[in-house]
C-alpha cells in the first residue's frame, strides 16, 4: 500500500485500504457473532458486545468519508450533490429492501426467534422484537429520521439504528470535512464540545442523561467525535505531516477523554492496524497483509453491508428451518455450535444474493447518476 506523495493532492489520495476492508469483514461477523451468543444463552465477555464492532464502523466511516472527500478538488454545491448521490444509492437500495423483509414477514420473524429463545433458554432480548410497527415507524425508517427517538430506533430490526446515524454523518460530511482540513484545531475544539455537551443531555452508556437516554448513540451529536478521529487519522495518513501529526495527536486525547474504555481500546487497535499497514507495508505484507488482501476477505467485506443488515433476519431462518428438522433442541448437546454454523452459512448466502440483485446495481446506478467512478464502502 504504497501513498504517491505525502501533500494533499486529490489525484494521489489512495482510493482502497485493504487494512480497512478486513476490519469491516471482521466487525460484521463480531456483531453477528454476539446475537448468536446472546439468543443462545452463552455470552462470552468482549465477543458478546457487538456494539463495539459498531464503533469501528463509525471509525472507519470517518476514516472513509475523509478519504473520498479529500479527493474532491474543489467544495461546492455540484460536489456535494454528487456526494449525496453518491452516498444514498449505496446505503438506501438494500436498507430499504431490509426494512421490507423485516415489516412483511414479521410474524415469521419475531415466532422462529422466540422458538429459538426457548430452545436455549435465553432471555437477552434481540432489538427490534417489540412493539407492533405501524406506518409511522415505517415511514421514519424509510427518511432515516428514526434514530431521533429512542422507542423507534430499533422497532423494526436492530441494526436498523446505525443507518440513521450514518445519515446524519452524510448530511454534514462536507461540512464537516472542510472545517477539519481547513479549520482542524477549531474543528476539533467544536466536535470536542458538541460531544461532550450532548454526553450529558441524551447519555449513550451509562445511566439517563438530563433530557432522554439513547439505548444506541443514534443521534449524531453523541458519536460525531469518534467520526472525527477517524478523519483526523485519515488525514494524517494520507499527509504524513507535523501539523498532520499533532492534530491526530490531540484527536486521540479527546477520544480517550470521551469514550469508553473498550471502545477506546478497541479503535486503538485498529488505529494500530491502519498505521502498521501504512508505514511498514513489508512487514505488514509478511504479517497478514496477505490474508487482509486475500479474495475471501475481500469478498467478505463486500458483503458485510448484508450482513450486518440481514443476519437477524437469517437468525430466525436458521432457527426455523433447524427446528423443522428436529436438530434443535433441548437434547441436542452440540445445538449452539450447529446453530452458529447455520446461521453463518444461511447469512452469507442471503447477503450474497442482496449484494449482486440490489447492493451493485444500486450502486452502479449511483456512480452513473453523479458522473464519477470513485466511492467508499458504507459503516458495514
Amino acid at each position: 500500500m504504497q501513498l504517491r506523495n505525502k501533500k494533499a493532492d486529490p489525484s494521489a489520495v489512495p482510493i482502497e485500504f485493504p487494512i480497512l476492508n478486513a476490519a469491516r469483514a471482521f466487525a460484521a461477523l463480531w456483531v453477528l457473532t454476539a446475537h448468536v451468543t446472546l439468543i443462545g444463552a452463552k455470552p462470552v465477555f468482549i465477543l458478546s458486545q457487538g456494539y463495539l464492532a459498531v464503533e469501528c464502523f463509525i471509525f472507519i466511516s470517518g476514516f472513509l468519508m475523509m478519504l473520498l472527500l479529500c479527493r474532491e478538488r474543489s467544495l461546492n454545491l455540484s460536489s456535494a450533490l454528487r456526494f449525496y448521490v453518491r452516498r444514498f444509492f449505496r446505503i438506501a437500495p438494500s436498507f430499504y429492501f431490509a426494512i421490507a423483509l423485516y415489516v412483511i414477514f414479521r410474524g415469521f420473524y419475531i415466532e422462529s426467534l422466540a422458538r429459538c429463545s426457548d430452545v436455549f433458554g435465553s432471555v437477552s432480548a434481540i432489538p427490534g422484537l417489540g412493539a407492533e410497527v405501524g406506518w409511522r415507524s415505517v415511514l421514519w425508517n424509510l427518511l432515516f429520521v428514526h434514530g431521533f427517538w429512542p422507542d423507534e430506533a430499533t422497532k423494526i430490526f436492530g441494526p436498523a439504528w446505525s443507518l440513521s446515524l450514518e445519515m446524519q454523518f452524510y448530511l454534514v460530511a462536507p461540512i464537516w470535512a472542510w472545517f477539519l482540513r481547513r479549520r482542524p484545531y477549531l474543528a476539533i475544539g467544536i466536535y470536542f464540545a458538541v460531544n461532550a455537551i450532548a454526553n450529558v443531555l441524551w447519555s449513550v452508556y451509562y445511566g439517563r442523561g438530563l433530557l432522554a437516554s439513547f439505548p444506541f448513540p443514534s443521534f449524531l451529536p453523541n458519536r460525531l467525535f469518534l467520526f472525527c478521529w477517524g478523519g483526523a487519522c485519515c488525514l494524517f495518513v494520507i499527509e504524513r505531516t507535523p501539523h498532520r501529526r499533532h492534530l491526530f495527536a490531540l484527536a486521540s486525547v479527546g477520544a480517550a477523554i470521551l469514550l469508553p474504555w473498550k471502545s477506546l481500546m478497541i479503535c486503538l487497535i485498529l488505529i494500530g492496524g491502519v498505521l502498521f499497514a501504512v508505514l511498514s507495508p513489508r512487514s505488514y505484507h509478511r504479517w497478514g497483509g496477505r490474508f487482509a488482501e486475500s479474495r475471501v476477505v475481500t469478498w467478505l467485506a463486500e458483503f458485510s453491508y448484508g450482513v450486518y443488515l440481514y443476519h437477524v433476519f437469517c437468525l430466525a431462518i436458521a432457527s426455523w428451518l433447524l427446528i423443522r428438522l428436529g436438530i434443535l433442541s433441548r437434547q441436542q448437546p452440540f445445538a449452539l455450535p450447529i446453530y452458529f454454523t447455520t446461521v453463518i452459512a444461511v447469512t452469507f448466502l442471503v447477503s450474497a444474493a442482496i449484494y449482486f440483485c440490489v447492493e451493485k446495481p444500486a450502486r452502479n446506478w449511483g456512480k452513473r447518476l453523479s458522473r464519477r467512478r470513485l466511492d467508499a464502502p458504507p459503516m458495514a
